[in-house]
């Protein structure tokens, strides 16, 4: 009866440890997710009209993104009755777009709870709408800010040599953190269940 109560003890702690790395993991990916959002967008022209606008996206304190966006070259009227510029997200999710708002006169800026992969600008009959129904003029996707990836090493002031040219860290992407922690999971699974089985066997010779 004692042997099997201890199994069932260290069953139920491997459980437990399983789950809480499938936890850490998952956050890792959402952090990821989040890194993703901040950023800059260049917004080029969907149509002949040389439309252009730049973004950057920040994260705030308070978890939302400021995105600051200016923009050249837009027309009034953008159509026939068509006066209204609009700013969307695309998520990271993949749920449907997220209404930022308005243009305005090309300078803007917007807040935003939504993790977000993708700017792109629609011209729309009523700004009141909830969800893109016009032309798409611009678009474009939300680029890393690599100077903040990268490593600059200390260098000394008596140094003379000339200085090396700095290249940015490539990142681990959100796949690669996923493998290598399914791998840890793998390894410390076998290595629970090795010890469990050998604690049964040693249990077992006991009687």
């Amino acid at each position: 009866m004692y042997n099997f109560v201890m199994t069932i003890k260290l069953y139920h702690y491997l459980t437990i440890s399983i789950i809480s790395l499938a936890i850490f993991l998952a956050f890792n990916i959402k952090i990821d997710s989040v890194r993703a959002s901040e950023g800059t967008v260049e917004l080029e022209s969907a149509t002949t009209d040389n439309y252009k606008c730049y973004a950057s996206s920040i994260q705030m304190m308070d978890l939302t993104y400021s995105v600051l966006l200016t923009c050249r070259n837009l027309l009034y009227p953008a159509g026939e009755d068509i006066f209204n510029y609009t700013l969307w997200a695309t998520p990271t999710d993949g749920k449907n777009p997220v209404k930022l708002g308005a243009l305005g006169l090309g300078r803007a800026s917007f807040k935003t709870k939504v993790s977000f992969s993708n700017l792109f600008v629609t011209i729309e009959k009523n700004s009141k709408n909830k969800t893109p129904s016009g032309t798409t003029v611009m678009k474009g996707d939300v680029e890393k800010i690599t100077f903040l990836d990268e490593e600059v090493k200390p260098t000394s002031p008596q140094e003379e040599e000339p200085e090396e040219e700095i290249t940015p860290t490539p990142s681990r992407s959100a796949r690669d953190r996923l493998v290598s922690g399914l791998k840890r999971a793998a390894i410390v699974s076998l290595i629970a269940l090795g010890s469990l089985i050998g604690l049964v066997f040693i249990l077992t010779r006991k009687r």
